[in-house]
């Protein structure tokens, strides 16, 4: 399970530096990185930070659960519209650049994916012992 926490962690960190820098060139006038607002992003990824450092408390009900609801609220906005961006409507036009589109697809598929595997393993965990 350490591991799987540690990519969460990498993810966290690295969607944090990605809205960070998105949040910074917004207030210098340049475009933000994606749609996402780059505020909504960061709040996202401290709470993504906060939920995975939860683990170890009550028995890891606080981490399966919030896990459950990120992955609720984090899927449809940062990976299916995303993927419909650039895949269905063809539109990048909404990103700073057609690399930064794939990149925030990419790093939520990832963060949504290694989210789910630490739920199964918790999950797994509590019933096996």
């Amino acid at each position: 399970m350490n591991e799987v926490i540690y990519c969460q962690i990498l993810y966290a960190v690295v969607a944090l530096l990605f809205n960070a820098t998105s949040f910074v060139r917004a207030r210098i006038g340049l475009p933000a990185f994606t749609v996402t607002n780059p505020v909504r992003g960061l709040i996202m990824m401290l709470l993504v930070l906060i939920i995975t450092l939860s683990y170890p408390f009550m028995h890891g009900w606080i981490y399966i659960v919030g896990w459950i609801a990120l992955i609720i609220k984090i899927v449809p906005t940062g990976v299916v519209r995303h993927l419909k961006n650039i895949f269905v409507c063809k539109n990048t036009e909404k990103y700073s650049s057609s690399l930064i589109a794939y990149f925030a697809v990419a790093q939520n598929i990832f963060g949504m994916t290694i989210g789910a595997v630490g739920v199964f393993i918790a999950v797994s965990l509590k019933f096996s012992s």
